[in-house]
């Protein structure tokens, strides 16, 4: 059986959200990747939030997969990113990663993605 690919979808209110599924890859990170900066590039005048649900992912640790979302982390006009989801150690490591490399204060974790939008909207 095929892996689920993630999910990448703009919603009205200049928010992107992504859903990560079971078995990542570099490969499956690579493609999020393009299809998230693709929409940030449809709407150059805008700046967006971006809601990463974690609950039904399971994410490698490796360099090359952490490498491939870097991109995405640092780009000017994502200007937040909210985590929502039940957290493993892997996950952790990904979510430390995302910190580390936005350089900025906007990267943070939520339970629930109520509260996820909520914060985005400030």
């Amino acid at each position: 059986m095929p892996m689920q690919e993630h999910q990448v979808v703009l919603s009205g209110d200049n928010t992107i959200e992504i859903t990560l599924y079971a078995e990542d890859s570099p490969e499956k990170a690579a493609r999020l990747v393009a299809q998230l900066l693709s929409l940030v590039e449809e709407h150059a005048n805008q700046t967006f939030g971006v809601v990463v649900n974690l609950s039904a992912a399971s994410h490698s640790a490796e360099p090359a997969t952490l490498k491939a979302y870097k991109p995405a982390i640092e780009h000017p006009r994502i200007r937040k990113i909210a985590f929502v989801g039940a957290i493993d150690e892997t996950q952790k490591i990904f979510v430390d990663f995302a910190i580390k490399f936005a350089q900025k204060d906007s990267v943070t974790f939520f339970e629930t993605v109520t509260e996820a939008k909520a914060w985005l909207a400030i």
